[in-house]
């Protein structure tokens, strides 16, 4: 998370690209920062500590982990593919909120970014990869960490500025400080020292917390998208600690907040819309191939009196609906990568010369 490189979840989500390929796209993605000098979350960064493994040892990430983290732990319900799940008893369905109500949703394949968050697991099994913690890198008489190696972990390798990072200050609300380990966020609670970490797909979200002055190790799994796994975690850490305040009545306001910026964002969108205006072409005119270095080809097509766009790397496409003048609007189907405007560039003679998709870095060109 100190690579300099910002988030780019538009490359690995709902992709067909295999870990090497998406570790081999990233050449073309331009850094933010420079090198070391701020905090910014790259999941693809982990896909390429990950990839160390098999490149150093011959054995794949998920084979390593099973032998030298799962089986010693005694993790024996944890898995680093969804592959097989559908015929397994007893499996949580992820859920979204759609309309006030909870729906299930199919579950996302991880499998091409798994270093960066595809360990599926339980409360119980996790409960034993926080005691190797707590035990400084040791189960029972086995040790699978060296002392200096488990310390490192949760050392600030990075501070975390609040400035610039308005979630930080939401979520951490009166922590004296925030830094990054490896792997941890790290920060305080009446006076103690927190180390913490989330995760989060298309619903199912997870939260751990680790007070290893108290020994106190808290697993909290959501099959359900949203914030709540958070506080709840922060909850169970307060009343252990004998700590007065309530965490999840203080995030209700935050939660409110956030869903009011967004619900003014949207508002905002909507008066910014020129309405009754007409594409300055037929739509057949902005049908066509386009490419971008990063996320590679994609097409235009014309299908049921509506544009339909798909990006080759992604297995699903986005129909699109004229918004004003030369910009769409369409909906991915995954949830994690929400709506996007597409705008077309037209050249002085009037044909489209490129394309861009909001979220992404760079213009799609148009293609002859």
């Amino acid at each position: 998370h100190r690579s300099g490189l910002s988030r780019g979840d538009r490359l690995w989500i709902g992709t067909n690209r295999t870990r090497a390929e998406l570790i081999r796209q990233l050449r073309y993605k331009e850094p933010t920062f420079g090198f070391r000098s701020q905090w910014s979350y790259q999941n693809l960064m982990y896909l390429a500590a990950g990839e160390i493994i098999p490149a150093t040892t011959g054995v794949s990430w998920d084979d390593f982990l099973r032998t030298r983290l799962f089986e010693p732990l005694g993790m024996k319900a944890t898995s680093t593919t969804a592959r097989g799940l559908e015929r397994e008893p007893d499996v949580a369905t992820p859920h979204q909120r759609q309309g006030g109500v909870n729906v299930p949703i199919p579950s996302l394949d991880l499998d091409h970014v798994a270093p960066a968050g595809a360990i599926i697991s339980n409360v119980i099994d996790m409960a034993q990869y926080l005691r190797l913690h707590l035990d400084g890198g040791q189960v029972g008489r086995t040790r699978l960490l060296q002392p200096p190696t488990a310390a490192e972990l949760v050392t600030t390798q990075m501070p975390m500025r609040r400035e610039g990072e308005p979630e930080l200050t939401l979520f951490y609300q009166g922590s004296q400080f925030i830094g990054y380990g490896l792997g941890w966020i790290l920060f305080d609670i009446g006076g103690r020292k927190v180390v913490e970490h989330s995760g989060g797909t298309d619903g199912m979200i997870s939260e751990l917390i680790m007070i290893p002055s108290a020994r106190l190790g808290v697993v909290v799994l959501t099959n359900t998208d949203g914030l709540l796994a958070f506080p709840l975690g922060y909850a169970v850490a307060h009343r252990y600690l004998g700590i007065g305040d309530d965490p999840v009545a203080d995030f209700v306001p935050v939660a409110d907040s956030m869903e009011q910026a967004d619900k003014r964002a949207k508002d905002e969108l909507e008066r910014a819309r020129v309405r009754n205006t007409r594409p300055p072409l037929p739509l057949e005119g902005y049908v066509g191939r386009y490419s971008e270095p990063l996320h590679g080809d994609a097409t235009v097509s014309l299908e049921a009196g509506r544009l339909v766009l798909r990006v080759a790397a992604y297995r699903d496409p986005m129909p699109l609906e004229h918004w004003h003048f030369n910009t769409f609007r369409g909906k991915w189907s995954l949830r994690m990568l929400g709506a996007a405007m597409v705008t077309f560039r037209l050249d002085d003679r009037g044909r489209v010369a490129g394309m861009t998709i909001e979220g992404y870095e760079h213009e799609f060109a148009a293609l002859p």
